[in-house]
């Protein structure tokens, strides 16, 4: 009698993640000094910490009590970042990810200079 075929499962699909994008902030006026302003960056934390709500809920959940930075380069003449990385443990990570599309939104005024860095802590 022949031998039964083996059965092979379809791999499963990975987790979609969904997210929002928040409204573009509208135009902002330039700031004068080659970085932004400490309120400017404050409101860029408290967007962040927004957005990032929903990518700290998808399963498996994130580790807890472990604070993160997320590292912005900002382009002076449009305060968009030109590099966003996160650190441990979210980088490389669903979570990492979410996160990501959510940090290359975010703007700052554009300000003097070429360019700007920063690292923003979140977390505990």
């Amino acid at each position: 009698s022949p031998s039964p075929s083996p059965v092979v499962e379809a791999p499963k699909p990975a987790p979609v993640v969904s997210v929002v994008a928040a409204p573009a902030p509208p135009d902002l006026a330039k700031e004068p000094g080659p970085r932004p302003s400490a309120k400017s960056v404050d409101a860029v934390r408290d967007r962040l910490r927004k957005e990032f709500e929903p990518c700290l809920k998808l399963k498996p959940l994130p580790p807890a009590g472990i604070p993160w930075m997320v590292h912005f380069e900002f382009d002076a003449a449009t305060g968009r970042p030109s590099v966003v990385e996160l650190s441990r443990p979210f980088k490389g990570t669903i979570h990492g990810s979410c996160m990501l599309r959510a940090a290359l939104d975010a703007r700052v005024p554009p300000f003097d200079g070429t360019r700007w860095s920063i690292d923003l802590k979140f977390g505990p």
